[in-house]
């Protein structure tokens, strides 16, 4: 049996299932979701960003539910060095700053591609969360509420 591609987010299945293993849609779209997928490109450069509960001068017309985005990042020998040795200088450890800053903007697009997919025009609430997993290794989450709102007149 052949394997076959969600159209949703890109996974390849094995031919015998319905649903993506991935994300769970079904194998067949509707028309209205394939439109979604068409448009996510365009939509994910809309899309708003608020650490607040609301947009200022819009009207909230729905929530469409809480959106996450996770990336767990290792440090590296290197990173670990690095860290090391601005502990002990009292600098900053770049090496280890840049990989931080790629797993906040990793967490955020993983997030933004979540709220676009139900929909949504902007992510409010939006909190960033860093836990360190154990001697070496770092999670950062982004989460937030995905709406959908109108502009007041």
């Amino acid at each position: 049996m052949s394997s076959w591609i969600c159209q949703k987010c890109g996974w390849e299945n094995a031919g015998k299932w319905e649903k993506c293993a991935q994300c769970g849609s079904s194998k067949y779209l509707s028309p209205e979701e394939i439109r979604l997928i068409e448009e996510r490109p365009e939509r994910l450069n809309k899309l708003i960003f608020s650490t607040t509960q609301y947009i200022e001068g819009a009207n909230i017309d729905k929530y469409l539910g809480i959106v996450s985005g996770v990336v767990v990042l290792g440090a590296g020998i290197f990173s670990e060095l690095d860290a090391g040795v601005a502990d002990m200088l009292g600098i900053r450890s770049t090496m280890f700053q840049s990989k931080l800053e790629k797993a906040r903007t990793a967490a955020l697009n993983e997030l933004s591609k979540s709220a676009v997919d139900k929909g949504a025009n902007a992510v409010v609430g939006i909190d960033i969360n860093y836990l360190g997993l154990g001697s070496n290794t770092l999670m950062v989450s982004a989460n937030g509420t995905a709406v959908s709102f109108s502009k007041k007149v």
